[in-house]
């Protein structure tokens, strides 16, 4: 007659408790590498884009050429949207919000006066009036939070916004 074994009689510990950490960002936002993106739906100038995005405590999108763009290019399809991208005249160059620049290479250029604002479509960077009424590309860095062990990751709530673990750490 065969004995009947049981875990108990095994004597495998049950799964560690762990403590959780994630990254947070406003919900319907878009996680990606440690930055929140939000994509209007409304259209706006380059400078109404940008006060939008300071009134939800973020800035124009800095679409830097690499893994972001690509990821943001797929995302905006054919839509058209601002990003944190501007060529004052014709020798500042273009510079991102936080005053870094990007080569001439990256950008399209479709007007001869200035200035001229960045914009992002699924067919990469290009150039505009700042004064035409777009869709744009909100960013902000993601929060990071860690919570105690067997605790479910928790949604946050800062004013009317709601937070949600939208990545990994």
């Amino acid at each position: 007659m065969e004995e009947e074994v049981t875990y108990a009689d095994l004597q495998i510990p049950p799964p560690a408790a762990t403590a959780g950490q994630c990254q947070f960002c406003p919900a319907g936002w878009l996680w990606e590498a440690g930055s929140c993106f939000y994509f209007s739906t409304t259209k706006r100038t380059w400078e109404g884009s940008r006060e939008d995005c300071t009134g939800r405590d973020a800035q124009l999108a800095a679409a830097r050429p690499g893994v972001i763009l690509a990821n943001l290019q797929q995302v905006a399809n054919t839509s058209v949207f601002y990003i944190g991208l501007k060529e004052d005249n014709p020798h500042s160059g273009w510079k991102f919000l936080d005053g870094s620049m990007l080569d001439r290479q990256w950008v399209k250029r479709k007007s001869s006066s200035y200035p001229v604002c960045g914009k992002l479509s699924g067919s990469g960077l290009s150039g505009g009036q700042c004064w035409e009424s777009q869709r744009w590309i909100c960013e902000q860095s993601a929060a990071v939070l860690q919570w105690g062990p067997g605790i479910v990751p928790p949604t946050l709530h800062r004013g009317s916004v709601t937070y949600v673990c939208a990545g990994p750490l």
